[in-house]
């Protein structure tokens, strides 16, 4: 079983989706998203990075992606 500490993130967006992340404690400047944040943010996904990394300090964007055979998260 792998088990990930850290701090999970919600993304209300638009009033109508929540779409869910993690920061983990072992690298706190590495956000993982649960799926692909390009359906739910769309053209946006640029001013959520720059936020995340302005307000945040983050460096390092994942998404977990199940069709992938040679890794779990895909960075983007």
């Amino acid at each position: 079983m792998i088990c990930y500490r850290g701090w999970n993130v919600d993304f209300h967006y638009d009033d109508k989706e929540i779409f869910y992340a993690s920061i983990s404690e072992e690298g706190p400047y590495l956000i993982r998203f649960g799926s692909s944040p390009f359906p739910t943010f769309g053209k946006d996904i640029e001013i959520v990075k720059e936020y995340l990394q302005e307000k945040h300090g983050i460096r390092g964007f994942r998404y977990y992606d199940p069709d992938s055979d040679e890794v779990s998260y895909v960075n983007f």
